[in-house]
Formats: C-alpha cells, structure tokens, sequence
C-alpha cells in the first residue's frame, strides 16, 4: 500500500492504478440506476430565475479562497503541461471525487480537475488513491467557473 504521502503527490503505482480503477468502476456502474428520465418540473424556472439574476451575480465579489484555489490549481496544470498541450476536464460539483477519479483514469493524456465547495464531502473521498492527472480542489463553484471564463489561457474557457 502506497503512503499517504506518496498518493498526496501524485506516485501511484500501475498496479495500485488499475485495483483503483477496478473498484471504482465495479461501484459506480453497478445498478439499480434509478435517475428519472424526465427533468425535474421545476427546472424551467429555476433557469430562467437564475437567468434574469446573472448580472447580479457577475457583479459581485470573487470567493477569496476560491480565487486562491485556482492559483494554485493554475500553478499545477502548469506543472503538468508545461507545453500546454493537455485536455482539461473539469467535474463540477464532483463530491467525494469519485467521479473525477473515474474520468482521470478513463482519459490518462487529459488533466482532471475536481472542484466541489464541501470539505465533508472531499475528505470523504480522501482515502481513495488519485491518479496523477488528476487534482481535486475546494473552491466555490460560481467563483471558479467565472475565473476560468476570465483566464487569458483560452484552454481553460
């Protein structure tokens, strides 16, 4: 079993990678699936509610710490792909990290980004070993979004 340490960084073995990528497949596809198949009634107006809002919301203040989430996590993809070459995915809202982990796995050559506002909820996901393309990040969905729209580096728009 690799350290904490070495799985913080990123250093995961192949084996360790593919046991990973074996339990995480085998929970996450596995049914019953019961998603509904017509959208929630209330979606419409949700949107359009969200809609006549967004100046507003565009006006205010940036979350501090997510603006320095995504300094570091612009810090890393640079690390990453000093070249600039790499995919980004991004898993909005992505929890425990499971799905950002399956999507890391399922697409080696991309950069995987997981943001999701909750500490509880990443620190659920803690235990389970990161692949190496992928980072998980806290910050405030409605700030991240607006500073990848507002990043120079249109990959990331």
């Amino acid at each position: 079993m690799l350290s904490a340490a070495c799985a913080r960084q990123g250093v995961i073995s192949e084996a360790s990678l593919r046991r990973q990528e074996r339990l995480l497949l085998s929970t996450a596809f596995s049914p019953p699936f019961d998603y509904p198949l017509q959208p929630h009634p209330n979606v419409r107006s949700g949107a359009l509610r969200h809609a006549r809002n967004l100046d507003r919301f565009l006006a205010s203040p940036l979350h501090q710490p997510s603006v320095e989430a995504f300094d570091a996590t612009l810090e890393w993809i640079a690390r990453e792909d000093p070249n600039g070459d790499r995919s980004i995915i991004l898993d909005s809202g992505c929890g425990t990290g499971r799905s950002t982990r399956l999507a890391a796995l399922a697409e080696p050559a991309a950069l995987v980004l997981g943001v999701d506002r909750s500490e509880q909820r990443l620190e659920r996901g803690s235990s389970a070993e990161t692949p190496r393309n992928a980072r998980l990040v806290r910050a405030e969905l409605g700030s991240f979004w607006r500073l990848l729209l507002a990043a120079e580096d249109g990959r990331l728009a």
